[in-house]
């Protein structure tokens, strides 16, 4: 899962003495980052495996993007609720609850026979994977008391979720061209049942007041309804004037949800947007860029994948394979660059430049052709993205973290991080309206192998990115 600032901890794994924990430590440790990275391997897998999708069920190339979309948006908002629930009724248990969830969602996803059933179920498995991604971190530090013992362990943590990325092409590709779509989904039942069987004799219960959470959970559905019924509506207003009505009253619906919550949540004791938070300057530069940057950044590995599959006819297992170079120099990035850049600039020029850099890799990746060979044409571009995206991550979430309090940054991180996952499911809407309603259809080529629709949507992500870098180096702290 591409989740912002997923490379801390990292500087301290090459002074890791696996001697310093017990065995049953370890294992909690490897149940936890299991679990993690059966998530970003799903969210992964699962963009080589659309074209498939959408032959077996009958997806149009607008609706495909609600696969993607009906997992963002629902995972995003709960990201913002599931690490109160875990204080309030125990990690493990929220955490086992989240894992059997996940488990029945990928079963109905696997056998879905229909787009309205599998959009469903991956709704189900983005609340899932939300619970789960929000308590991992507490749940893999158990029984791990020093504070450098603890870093360490968070190292391992962001390798799993970091490489679970790359992985997930791979091992989509590999079950959508050896044997189906639906293994790509199928594949977390076993993976799922030994994570559930491993935290039940592994980690021990804890015992935690109850107090009711019914109003948080309230207001995150008010919040996570509000965003689906605005990219809901804002695909239905780009499509014709057939749908103008639904679509206006989907945006106006999610004005007044969208509303209510401000309203709720200015007032609640309990609020999910503490005015410590909403009151750094800081803290709300970095999540408006981070929901920009993650917004276009995942417009783009969706539309670049179906490219690759639609117009250079590539298999899925040659698309999954083709990030792979990306996903690695992302890695290096944010574990090495980043930090080296962030101690010696500070945060504003490093963040300002790398976007930068991902929008000339963008405009770069647009002007070639899709009979093109991948070497000296994509690669120079994916690897400037990667570059960029690794650089990006990390120096937003220090500049969110920045003047936090300590005992905040795990309410920060994930508001950080629900923000941009619920701006790149809105964005991703917006970007199937673009391949429905773009004029090169008139080319008689299906939509989304009209190459007008591609060119649309790379012009629009990089130009988001140019704002992005704007907002970077006018709001953000040096």
């Amino acid at each position: 899962m591409s989740n912002v600032g997923t490379g801390h901890g990292m500087n301290d794994m090459s002074k890791l003495d696996l001697r310093h924990f017990e065995k049953g430590h370890w294992m909690v440790v490897l149940t936890g980052s299991t679990a993690v990275l059966m998530i970003a391997i799903d969210l992964t897998g699962i963009n080589v495996a659309l074209s498939m999708i959408r032959h077996d069920l009958g997806f149009s190339s607008q609706s495909l993007v609600w696969v993607v979309t009906g997992y963002l948006v629902p995972y995003g908002g709960a990201l913002l609720l599931g690490g109160r629930l875990g204080d309030l009724y125990g990690h493990r248990r929220l955490f086992s609850l989240g894992v059997t969830v996940f488990i029945c969602a990928s079963l109905c996803c696997g056998i879905a026979p229909s787009p309205l059933f599998l959009v469903g179920a991956r709704i189900v498995q983005g609340l899932a994977a939300a619970f789960i991604y929000s308590v991992a971190p507490s749940l893999v530090l158990t029984g791990v008391e020093s504070p450098p013992e603890q870093a360490k362990v968070l190292g391992l943590f962001s390798i799993a979720a970091s490489m679970g990325s790359i992985i997930g092409l791979v091992v989509g590709g590999s079950l959508t061209t050896l044997l189906s779509w639906r293994w790509v989904f199928l594949i977390n039942v076993p993976v799922g049942v030994a994570v559930l069987v491993a935290t039940i004799i592994l980690v021990p219960p804890e015992r935690h007041k109850q107090r009711s959470v019914f109003p948080q959970l309230g207001r995150t559905l008010l919040l996570t309804s509000a965003a689906m019924l605005s990219a809901y509506g804002s695909s239905e207003l780009a499509q014709s004037y057939e749908f103008l009505g639904y679509g206006m009253l989907s945006m106006g619906c999610s004005v007044v949800l969208a509303l209510t919550f401000v309203r709720l949540d200015r007032n609640a004791i309990s609020p999910l947007f503490p005015p410590e938070l909403t009151g750094d300057r800081s803290f709300l530069a970095s999540t408006l860029i981070a929901c920009i940057w993650y917004g276009s950044q995942s417009s783009w590995g969706y539309s670049a994948t179906l490219y690759f599959l639609y117009l250079c006819k590539w298999e899925p297992l040659t698309v999954g394979m083709s990030f792979i170079p990306m996903g690695i120099i992302t890695a290096l990035a944010a574990f090495k660059l980043s930090p080296f850049l962030t101690i010696r600039y500070g945060i504003k020029t490093p963040c300002t430049v790398s976007l930068l850099l991902t929008m000339v890799g963008i405009a770069l990746f647009d002007f070639k052709s899709a009979g093109t060979a991948f070497l000296p044409h994509f690669l120079p571009a994916m690897l400037l993205i990667g570059a960029g995206a690794g650089v990006t991550g990390n120096a937003l979430m220090l500049g969110a973290l920045k003047n936090v309090p300590r005992h905040n940054y795990g309410l920060a991180s994930s508001l950080l991080n629900g923000s941009a996952n619920l701006a790149s499911g809105f964005t991703l809407a917006l970007i199937g309206a673009i391949f429905l309603a773009h004029p090169g259809l008139a080319e008689n080529l299906p939509d989304l192998e009209s190459g007008g629709s591609y060119h649309a949507v790379f012009l629009t992500t990089a130009g988001l990115m140019g704002i992005a870098s704007l907002v970077s180096s006018t709001l953000l702290p040096r």
